[in-house]
């Protein structure tokens, strides 16, 4: 086992999805010199492209791999974690995310691009929002390890009760409600550092991290690099959904008074990443 203080770790159960973290630790290693542990099913295909520091053997423990990934959380072999999901990439460094971890357990970007789920009799409020797990800097704290416990337990009972509904067998949802009873310190990771492109979402400043996948084709340094350019054209306050940018352009009035004024940006790169369902709804409100 690696004795190091700060690292990486990923979780890949198939072979797409370790492809997918192999090219995600290549972007990592463009920026930053942290060591990676990935844990898998794969270990020896894994392996040969040379880019992780450490590969623990890990199967499939529940209907869905996202058990596995609370479970590499755990027992990650550093006293401060960087968890990536594997359809990450990385554009920038993060060196200065480590430094929240002085003062919080934590850090991690909300998730409202999902409906929430809670089985009736859960008492968390609406309030406490889902987080979205897939860029996760966390240290090995006593209640870092208790929520972790917890949020393992809380999947457990949630898909032997409801066997059929998938959404209760996410990782996030028995995360969310762990995390609430358990009182750990989670500080709010920017959305910059989780630009969850292929949905919608709200920036200001530069975008570091990308998270998602092409609609229509493979992610690829080229394109990933192009979808960076053109998400950080203007770092200004600004939107995106439906592969459109509006950035907003503040003019100062006297009397401390603002006019917004909005401008419309289209990111030519970002339209295949979205479905032709989305095309339709589209269609049927310019109708309204």
């Amino acid at each position: 086992m690696l004795k190091q203080s700060r690292g990486v770790i990923y979780m890949a159960i198939g072979k797409e999805f370790v492809e997918e973290a192999i090219f995600s630790a290549k972007s990592f290693r463009k920026h930053m010199n942290w060591p990676i542990t990935l844990y898998t099913n794969l270990p020896e295909f894994a392996a040969e492209e040379n880019v992780f520091d450490e590969i623990v053997r890990i199967q499939q423990s529940g209907r869905r791999p996202q058990r596995d990934k609370l479970v590499s959380m755990l027992q990650s072999p550093y006293d401060e974690t960087l968890f990536l999901d594997t359809d990450v990439y990385i554009g920038a460094s993060l060196d200065d995310c480590w430094e929240i971890l002085k003062y919080f357990d934590m850090a991690i970007s909300g998730d409202r691009r999902y409906k929430d789920f809670l089985p009736s009799g859960i008492e968390v409020p609406q309030s406490f929002k889902e987080v979205n797990l897939g860029v996760v800097f966390f240290k090995k704290s006593e209640k870092t390890i208790e929520t972790l416990t917890a949020s393992l337990k809380v999947y457990d009972e949630l898909s032997a009760k409801h066997p059929n509904i998938g959404v209760y067998s996410c990782d996030q949802t028995a995360f969310r409600i762990a995390s609430f009873y358990s009182g750990i310190s989670i500080a709010p990771l920017a959305e910059e550092d989780n630009c969850r492109f292929a949905t919608y979402g709200k920036l200001n400043g530069n975008v570091r991290v990308l998270h998602g996948r092409f609609n229509t084709k493979k992610s690829t340094e080229e394109n990933m690099e192009l979808l960076l350019k053109k998400i950080n054209h203007a770092t200004a306050p600004r939107t995106f959904v439906a592969g459109n940018m509006w950035m907003l352009l503040p003019t100062k009035i006297p009397m401390i008074k603002y006019k917004a004024k909005s401008k419309r940006i289209f990111m030519v790169g970002l339209k295949e990443i979205y479905t032709s369902g989305l095309k339709k709804i589209k269609r049927k409100l310019s109708r309204v």
